[in-house]
């Protein structure tokens, strides 16, 4: 490296002062010292150039710069969506009057300054430029962005939290340029249309260039009402309103309804008559999530303004309803079926006011579902209303509407989710998705998605002190082929509890769970055994067990400071002592199943118990694998 180092300093210095002394010598070719000067001036300029050109080849030889331009752009797509371009206003109150300040941070797009090769990249890319933050975006930037997305569809995502003051909206409202993206031209290439957490004043004022805009690609609609309004939360944690939401008139975007695809309307008053409502719609939601009374009733809708809507969208696919239902038949009425078109897939329904639960009930009861949809049913009364009779009414609702044709083969019971299934899910979803609600991003993640024709109920905590002994009698369990239990209540039924709740689950063949000393009681009740009516004996809990699944415990599982398990149990020796009396009793409940006949033939452990002494005498008895 010295030698590289010595020879390339030697070619280098050699080089420029050939190129140098001339200026530096007083040459007849040159007798003029400041036109000496300029030319030397000159060649530096050329050199820092080239300079510029060696720290580009440089940059070559390193990773980053050698990634395929194709992997490059995803990089910066994924970048994109985690890093986005924000705009912040402040307000000063000056002696002549509020002045607002906007200052832009570039997010993304910080990359075009890292080096030549990805900032190639990025330009050469089009579809990092076709999505616009286009509050967030400083004014003169937008053309410039919309010039290197040559000609793609757009999205624009239009955010009005950062022109609302942070203490409220303030009396005067900080102006809001729109003369770069609000115009016919651009409107025309609009795709996706997203506009969240705008005041009324500005929202108002821009829906008449919607209106008479023609934007033949527009395929997406999300619109969701400005938060500014919401007060705080009243004793129930419902947002009290202190103002009417926006409203949209139900002939906006009339002239491109017919091409719309997806259509999302939070927080915000519509028409039921609304031309959005149009044949070519395919995912729909509609949705008030705090309480101001004129705007419920102004969005609840008749029976029959329902069913046209409805019909008027006949490839409707998913429906989402957030406390926005037809009010329940008066008393003396037959009620009439809501029906959805023969290709709709999933129903995902929510309630969370008193107001709202009689006619989500009425309205679950009435509905008329393809066998393979999906039903999701979420019910988060009022604090001060919670209670069985709320629980037991949306079970029946939702649980007794399954299709004798397609029983039911699975059965999740999770922290606030119950879960009938009518597919079985494969082994390795069993051990992969992970049981515990911090593990997930999201709610649905501890079941692994949504599965046709499954049915899912949500529930409040206020409402789970009993789930078991009112939903367990609802469920059909005759034909269930496997049960997932997360860590909760479950885990502390005794023996006869366990048996008198699931004896039903005579097909049951495979059983998830997290491994921790709340299972004592469910291995004994695993070795009692029964006798048919002529005699022949049978185990009483859950006879052709073939598979079972235990996932590691986290500390959350150890121990319940309220448990009859763990009373008195203070000290790490008594725990250790109860974890051994735990394994005596699932070696015990494998032993006995395999002597009567009815073994456990596979026996699946996380992979952070593989330690265990217990799996060593376990690999005696039934097969052990580690995941």
């Amino acid at each position: 490296m010295d030698k590289h180092a010595s020879a390339a300093r030697e070619m280098w210095s050699s080089a420029i002062r050939s190129r140098f002394e001339v200026y530096a010598a007083n040459a007849p070719s040159h007798p003029d010292s400041r036109h000496r000067t300029a030319l030397a001036d000159r060649e530096l300029r050329i050199l820092q150039e080239q300079l510029a050109l060696a720290r580009k080849l440089r940059n070559k030889t390193t990773g980053p710069c050698r990634l395929p331009p194709e992997s490059l752009a995803l990089v910066f797509d994924m970048l994109q969506a985690q890093w986005k371009p924000t705009g912040a206003t402040a307000l000063d109150y000056q002696s002549d009057g509020p002045q607002f300040e906007t200052t832009y941070t570039s997010g993304w797009m910080a990359i075009l300054h890292i080096c030549s090769y990805w900032r190639e990249v990025a330009l050469s890319t089009s579809a990092l430029w076709s999505r616009l933050d286009c509050l967030d975006l400083h004014p003169e930037l937008i053309p410039t962005i919309l010039i290197r997305s040559r000609g793609l569809p757009l999205t624009f995502r239009i955010d009005g939290s950062t022109t609302v003051h942070k203490f409220g909206r303030p009396c005067y409202s900080a102006p809001i340029p729109t003369s770069s993206w609000l115009y016919r031209p651009i409107l025309r290439r609009l795709a996706h249309l997203e506009i969240s957490n705008v005041p009324d004043e500005y929202l108002q004022s821009w829906l008449p260039t919607f209106r008479q805009s023609p934007m033949p690609l527009l395929r997406t609609i999300c619109i969701t009402g400005d938060t500014g309004v919401v007060e705080e939360e009243d004793d129930d944690h419902i947002a009290r309103y202190k103002a009417p939401r926006s409203v949209i008139p139900g002939d906006t975007f009339h002239r491109v309804a017919p091409q719309l695809y997806q259509l999302y309307l939070r927080e915000v008053r519509f028409s039921w008559t609304s031309s959005l409502f149009s044949r070519s719609v395919v995912e729909l939601e509609l949705g008030l999530w705090g309480e101001h009374e004129p705007d419920v009733q102004s969005c609840t809708p008749s029976e029959e303004q329902f069913q046209a809507a409805l019909s008027s969208m006949p490839a409707l696919k998913r429906l989402t309803l957030h406390a926005i239902f037809p009010p329940a038949p008066e008393d003396g009425h037959d009620p009439e079926a809501i029906r959805l078109p023969d290709c709709f897939e999933h129903l995902d329904v929510t309630c969370n006011t008193i107001h709202s639960i009689e006619s989500c009930m009425s309205f679950m009861g009435r509905i008329a579902l393809p066998q393979t949809a999906i039903r999701e049913l979420n019910v988060f009364p009022p604090i001060r209303h919670t209670g069985d009779d709320i629980l037991e009414t949306s079970a029946k609702k939702l649980f007794t509407a399954m299709d004798e044709d397609l029983p039911a083969r699975e059965l999740h019971l999770h922290e606030d989710t119950v879960a009938l299934e009518i597919g079985e899910r494969p082994l390795h979803s069993l051990l992969l998705q992970p049981l515990y609600p911090d593990d997930c991003d999201d709610w649905e993640a501890p079941l692994g998605g949504r599965h046709p024709g499954g049915h899912y109920l949500r529930l409040s905590y206020k409402i789970h002190d009993r789930p078991l002994e009112i939903l367990i009698p609802l469920l059909s369990l005759a034909t269930l082929q496997t049960i997932v239990c997360t860590p909760d209540r479950i885990y502390e039924l005794t023996a006869n509890d366990w048996t008198s709740t699931f004896g039903t689950a005579k097909t049951l063949q495979r059983l998830c769970l997290v491994y921790t000393e709340h299972l004592g009681e469910l291995f004994d009740a695993l070795c009692e055994v029964e006798q048919y009516e002529d005699g022949t004996p049978h185990f009483a809990l859950f006879p052709t067990l073939s598979t079972l699944v235990l996932h590691k415990p986290q500390d959350i599982d150890y121990p319940h400071p309220f448990s009859h398990m763990y009373k008195n149990l203070q000290f790490p020796e008594e725990r250790e002592e109860l974890r051994k009396e735990l394994a005596a009793s699932f070696l015990e409940a494998l032993q006995i199943r395999e002597m009567k006949g009815a073994p456990v033939k596979e026996l699946y452990v996380g992979k952070g118990m593989s330690g265990w002494e217990i799996w060593k005498h376990a690999e005696q008895l039934v097969t052990v694998t580690y995941f």
